[in-house]
């Protein structure tokens, strides 16, 4: 892609940086795009901070419900199930 390409649209960024984050093959000319364009490269940026942000909200969130004894307690609780039963779905 060229100066002249038109700029990644956001589904695009948002496939790269899953790409990335799991680590697949990425799409050369994605690569190449951001590499020449600095509005995409910039937009970019800031969405792999926005995601690094939600993850980091997203983690204290779930430490605050699943705490050490909350996880000890349900642990505890499967290991005192008769063998054989199976959980209820609510």
């Amino acid at each position: 892609m060229s100066h002249s390409a038109p700029h990644l649209h956001e589904d695009r960024l948002f496939d790269w940086y899953l790409a990335e984050r799991d680590r697949e093959s990425l799409d050369p000319r994605v690569a190449e795009h951001l590499a020449d364009c600095a509005a995409c490269a910039a937009r970019y940026t800031e969405l792999v901070g926005l995601m690094d942000e939600l993850r980091v909200e997203a983690d204290a969130g779930t430490a605050a419900v699943f705490t050490p004894e909350r996880l000890r307690a349900q642990q505890q609780h499967i290991e005192r199930r008769p063998e054989g039963r199976v959980a209820r779905s609510h």
